[in-house]
C-alpha cells in the first residue's frame, strides 16, 4: 500500500511553490504577459506550467513552506519576480513617454481614452506607441527570450534564504535613464519638425502681425505632426526593434553571476 508522509507532502508543495511564485510575479508585472486583457486563469495556468517544467532542476530547500522562514522565502521570490518584470516594463515605458511627448507637442495632450491596462485615462499616441512596442517585442521573439531569462534566473539567483544578494538594484535603477533616453530618441523626428514649424510661425507672425497666424497654429502643428509621424512610421521599426532588442539583455544584466 502506498503511503505518503506529511514531510513528503510539504516537500512536494515547497518544490513547486517557490518557482511558481517567482514565475507568477514575473508574468503579472511583465509587458504583454501582464496585460489586463489576459485572463488571470491563463496567467496562473502559464505560471503553473512553467513551474512544473523548471521544478525538477531546482535543488530542494530544507524549509517548511508553512513556517515563518517559508513565508520569508515566499516574499523573496515575489520580490525577485516583480523586479524582473518591472525592470523590463521600465524599458517599454520609453515608448509611452515618446507618445506622450509627441502628443503634447502636436496639441493632442487632451486626447485620451480609458486604458484597460491601467484602468485610467491614457494619452492616445502614448498607447499607440506602446502597442507598436509590444508588436515589435513579439515579432523579435522577445517573449521567448524572456522565458529563457526566467529559466536562467533560477541558476543565477537560486532559491535560498539569501537570494537577493545577486540582484544589482542600481542596475535596475539605471533603467530609468534608458527609458528617458530611448523615449526622446523615438520622439525626436516629430519633435524637431514641430519645433521648426513653431519657429517658422513665430517669424511669420513677427513679420506680418495682421495675419494673426497663431489662430491657425494648432491646426498646422497637428497636421504637420501627423504627416511627419506617418512618414517616420516606415523607419520606426528599426529603432523600435533595436530598443526592444536591448530590453531583455539589459534586464538580464541586472543579475550579477
Amino acid at each position: 500500500m502506498l503511503s505518503v508522509t506529511d514531510a513528503q507532502v510539504h516537500a512536494a508543495i515547497a518544490a513547486l511553490l517557490w518557482p511558481f511564485v517567482r514565475t507568477l510575479a514575473l508574468i503579472q508585472t511583465a509587458p504583454v504577459f501582464g496585460h489586463r486583457a489576459v485572463p488571470q486563469r491563463v496567467k496562473i495556468g502559464l505560471a503553473l506550467l512553467i513551474s512544473l517544467l523548471v521544478a525538477p532542476g531546482i535543488p530542494a530547500q530544507p524549509v517548511d513552506a508553512f513556517s515563518a522562514a517559508g513565508m520569508l522565502l515566499l516574499l523573496q521570490q515575489i520580490i525577485v519576480g516583480a523586479a524582473m518584470g518591472f525592470g523590463l516594463r521600465a524599458v517599454f515605458a520609453a515608448f509611452e513617454l515618446a507618445g506622450d511627448l509627441v502628443g503634447l507637442q502636436m496639441g493632442l495632450g487632451f486626447a485620451s481614452f480609458l486604458d484597460p491596462q491601467r484602468g485610467a485615462p491614457s494619452p492616445l499616441l502614448g498607447t499607440f506607441f506602446m502597442l507598436c512596442a509590444m508588436l515589435a517585442f513579439l515579432s523579435t521573439d522577445g517573449h521567448l527570450t524572456l522565458l529563457l531569462a526566467l529559466g536562467e534566473s533560477f541558476r543565477i539567483i537560486p532559491i535560498s534564504p539569501h537570494p537577493l544578494d545577486n540582484l544589482d538594484w542600481m542596475r535596475l535603477a539605471d533603467l530609468g535613464a534608458v527609458m528617458f533616453a530611448s523615449g526622446l530618441q523615438i520622439a525626436l523626428p516629430v519633435l524637431a519638425a514641430i519645433l521648426s514649424i513653431n519657429i517658422a510661425l513665430g517669424f511669420v507672425s513677427r513679420s506680418a502681425p495682421q495675419l494673426n497666424i497663431f489662430n491657425l497654429g494648432f491646426a498646422v502643428t497637428l497636421l504637420a505632426g501627423l504627416a511627419v509621424l506617418w512618414l517616420t512610421l516606415s523607419v520606426l521599426s528599426g529603432p523600435t526593434e533595436r530598443i526592444v532588442g536591448i530590453a531583455v539583455p539589459y534586464f538580464k544584466s541586472a543579475v550579477v553571476p
